[in-house]
């Protein structure tokens, strides 16, 4: 097992206008994971078989805050 980060990189472009003291917003770098495992003879009743799963949802919130130097 390799026990170095996972790198992940999203990207966003966008063009506004601010002001002095304006807070901006930016929102929509959304990632959904998962993943389903079944295990056993698809013949056999559910009871008799293994099904797991599991899913992660990631979401990037960007805010800047303007201030006139």
């Amino acid at each position: 097992m390799n026990n170095s980060p996972t790198l992940t990189k999203r990207e966003m472009s966008t063009t506004v206008a601010a002001g002095n003291d304006d807070v901006i917003v930016l929102d929509g770098l959304d990632q959904d994971n998962g993943n389903h495992t079944a295990a056993g003879a698809s013949f056999l009743p559910a009871f008799m078989r293994s099904d797991t799963g599991d899913s992660t949802k990631t979401e990037v919130l960007l805010i800047l805050s303007v201030h006139k130097i």
